[in-house]
């Protein structure tokens, strides 16, 4: 996600934001930062934690000389970011895969099966997915 002028990012390449040696923003809290330094090669000093997503627009709004120029972190926690401030951002591709996430539970636990019964169950309703989709990911 970069800020925007007048709809139109300042820049869409992630080398140009290395190249120029601009600060990146990522929540604290996940896997992002080892990430962006041993799969994207991001400079440490160059990455900037941020501890919620509300500290987001903060650190847009400063800029790359105060605080930083984008941030990058899981889309579904960019969407709810942009859900209330879409006016003053954008999301810019490409986006990146990685292994995804996974629950643990103790062995022989009853709930591994109830879990995976309700993913599948939930991800596999067309409907439900839309409705998830639209109440807490749609922005703009």
């Amino acid at each position: 996600m970069l800020t925007v002028q007048k709809l139109q990012p300042a820049f869409t390449d992630r080398k140009e934001i290395q190249r120029n040696g601009y600060k990146v923003g990522y929540q604290n809290s996940s896997f992002i930062k080892g990430f962006l330094v041993e799969h994207l090669h991001f400079a440490e000093a160059n990455l900037v934690p941020l501890v919620t997503i509300p500290d987001y627009h903060e650190a847009l709004s400063r800029g790359n000389k105060n605080r930083v120029a984008a941030i990058l972190d899981e889309v579904p926690c960019l969407k709810l970011f942009l859900k209330k401030n879409c006016s003053k951002y954008t999301m810019v591709g490409p986006t990146y895969k990685t292994d995804g996430f996974g629950f643990a539970f103790p062995s022989r636990s009853s709930l591994v099966s109830y879990m995976s019964r309700a993913i599948f169950n939930v991800t596999q309703d067309k409907n439900e997915m839309d409705k998830i989709q639209s109440t807490y990911f749609d922005y703009c």
